[in-house]
């Protein structure tokens, strides 16, 4: 069983490293009184230790220690008054289960447990197991493979496109640029797998000013075809954060030299939650510029109406979740009704994605939203699918 405190840094940045000196060995003294027989106790690094049992009285044993630690260390932070607060987090082994019981292993095994525990939301337990193991050691592959492909001058990536389609005219109007990754063995790899890793390790800013350029040049060029083509571009809330998007969209503008009305920014409603005030101060430097907005996933968890008056998109858009319940159940259809009259009376548009039958098409064409995107039309497309699929609807 390793066990480390939670967030005992700030202890430390706090009161200074003798207090937290002093919070360890009262730590120790409660570890110590938890344990019984062949349970012996040692120190590992900073605050970490380790709870070795020699009888091997199994994991429900280990889970058992590990609830009394936690309950002696809450009555010691009550007996000192509060004056600091802290938990633990511990990481269960069982050694019967390891295929080479090596000092390399146990370490290994044992920090991967106790970061998983913490990862998990802290104060808990958590009991290793190899397949969750495999998954993030894949995972730590596949970052470095991301990482080696934006070095690499982005090999690896490519846009797909998924065509917007104007519900008056019939006729395809924009596209949504959709970012994919196609390992080196060929497997295309869903942006559910690779998207938390490019927000966790900061990948998205190199790469979502790769998809800005990428995603405009396109578009112009699309444009030789269909003038008034516009092009979609997702935009995360760590992108938001962490670069200078105004500048990355303005730039890669007068690179290509085109309308700054052809390049809509799409951000979902829940990442608008994150940073209110920057978002309002970077969506009207957008504005400004003429570029256009669409809040993505629009009433899914949140319903916040009131940024339709703050921010003024464009553009709002409903996912398919959404879209199939109000289909399918009347109270939710009236809601639909209502939220895409009320969007047309701030004269704002109102796009409904995922249709992938003929019936949901009629069903949501007597609604009278605006634009329709989904696998009835066509689904994501390379470009080079997506210019022969534009030529052949334009004739």
């Amino acid at each position: 069983l390793r066990l480390g405190l939670d967030d005992f840094r700030e202890i430390n940045e706090r009161y200074g490293v003798e207090y937290g000196d002093k919070v360890l060995k009262d730590t120790a003294e409660c570890i110590s009184g938890c344990l019984k027989g062949e349970q012996q106790l040692y120190r590992v690094v900073s605050d970490e230790f380790i709870i070795v049992d020699y009888l091997a009285t199994g994991i429900d044993e280990a889970k058992s220690v590990y609830h009394s630690i936690r309950h002696a260390i809450d009555r010691y932070v009550e007996s000192i008054q509060y004056e600091v607060m802290f938990t633990v987090s511990g990481g269960i082994l069982d050694l019967s289960t390891l295929e080479e019981k090596t000092y390399k292993n146990i370490m290994r095994y044992s920090e991967y447990a106790l970061n998983k525990s913490k990862k998990n939301g802290k104060n808990q337990y958590y009991v290793f197991n190899y397949e969750d193991y495999n998954q993030f050691l894949m995972i730590k592959q596949l970052t470095q493979s991301l990482k080696k492909s934006v070095a690499d001058n982005f090999k690896c990536y490519e846009l797909y496109y998924q065509p917007l389609v104007d519900v008056v005219t019939g006729n395809v109007c924009g596209a949504e640029a959709l970012l994919r990754y196609k390992s080196e063995d060929g497997n295309i790899l869903p942006p559910s797998i690779f998207i938390p890793i490019f927000e966790e390790t900061g990948l998205v800013v190199p790469v979502g000013k790769w998809i800005i350029n990428e995603a405009i040049k396109k578009c112009k060029e699309i444009q030789a075809v269909i003038p008034e083509f516009h092009v979609n571009i997702n935009v995360s809330y760590i992108q938001v954060i962490k670069s200078n998007l105004v500048k990355d969209v303005t730039t890669a503008i007068e690179k290509y030299n085109i309308n700054p009305s052809s390049i809509i920014i799409e951000m979902t409603e829940s990442g608008l939650l994150e940073s209110n005030k920057r978002y309002m101060k970077i969506w009207s430097a957008l504005k400004e510029r003429g570029v256009g907005l669409a809040l993505d996933d629009f009433g899914t968890g949140y319903s916040n109406f009131h940024y339709l008056y703050n921010l003024k998109p464009d553009c709002i858009k409903v996912d398919r979740g959404l879209m199939k319940n109000a289909l399918a159940n009347q109270y939710e259809n009236m809601l639909l009704k209502h939220m895409i009259d009320m969007a047309h009376s701030v004269g704002v548009k109102m796009c409904i994605e995922g249709i992938e039958t003929q019936e949901e098409l009629d069903k949501i064409l007597e609604m009278g939203c605006d634009y329709i995107q989904g696998y009835y039309f066509s689904k994501p497309l390379p470009f080079n699918e997506i210019e022969e699929y534009l030529k052949k609807k334009r004739k």
